[in-house]
């Protein structure tokens, strides 16, 4: 792994679908929840990005699933990966399951997949309750939920970039600005995944109790748009650097 690093690798793809056992099973991926916790970590201890495939809701998820799809997720920070859900198309083993199990409509997604009924209604409602939750939040504040989620998957790759050029060139300037925004990076993510797992866990709570699930708060639509600020003017921070290193030394 030391020599792919000094060979330039700063980031992995990785297919982990799942953070619980039963799932992984479903979806035959060979491998344990161990092996994914294992491989994270791994991933973790050698300062590497990671662009994780994680697919939280499926037509048979159940309250325990979810709950330890949100343990990992919470474990490695990745709140916006609980919002995904499974594609499914024709020819595949989980295609026919749901055609044996009568939970097919007769109508196709807008990516092509087949649209399935949940074997567990409430665990669709409450799919259902996060998508309306993040279609308002976009009608009301355009870009605010869609804009974090992509800045929280590019800006932690471009800080891992430019940390191999700013130590490359020891300019003290590039050095200070790089600290700064690295500090105020991790500080934004532990707070963006503060407010969303507690958001999502609270829903999973209702969802449990089977009282009404709750949108964002006032408060916390605040708080996502101070957010929302912060990391763009990280960004912009990033490019300014990629301008300081492209003009001053290249």
């Amino acid at each position: 792994m030391t020599l792919l690093k000094r060979s330039g690798l700063s980031a992995l793809g990785l297919g982990i679908e799942s953070g619980n056992q039963s799932e992984l099973t479903l979806f035959k991926k060979g491998v344990t929840l161990e092996d994914n916790y294992r491989i994270m970590e791994f991933i973790r201890q050698h300062d590497l990005r990671v662009f994780v495939g994680f697919i939280n809701f499926t037509p048979y998820s159940d309250i325990d699933s979810l709950r330890s799809n949100l343990d990992f997720l919470e474990n490695f920070g990745l709140p916006f990966s609980f919002f995904t859900s499974l594609e499914v198309y024709g020819n595949t083993s989980i295609h026919s399951r749901l055609s044996n199990d009568k939970k097919l409509n007769l109508h196709y997604s807008k990516d092509g997949g087949t649209e399935y009924s949940y074997a567990n209604t409430h665990i669709g409602d409450f799919y259902q309750h996060l998508n309306t939750c993040i279609h308002e939040l976009e009608q009301s504040h355009p870009g605010l939920f869609n804009t974090l989620n992509q800045k929280n998957k590019i800006i932690p790759l471009q800080m891992f970039y430019y940390k191999t050029k700013v130590e490359k060139y020891n300019d003290e300037i590039l050095t200070g600005l790089y600290t700064r925004n690295q500090t105020k990076y991790e500080i934004l993510n532990k707070k963006l995944c503060s407010l969303l797992f507690n958001w999502i866990r609270d829903n999973l709570d209702v969802l449990e109790s089977k009282h009404h699930f709750r949108f964002f708060s006032d408060l916390e639509i605040q708080q996502l748009l101070i957010l929302y600020k912060q990391y763009l003017s990280v960004y912009d921070d990033l490019h300014r650097i990629a301008w300081l290193i492209g003009d001053a030394h290249e």
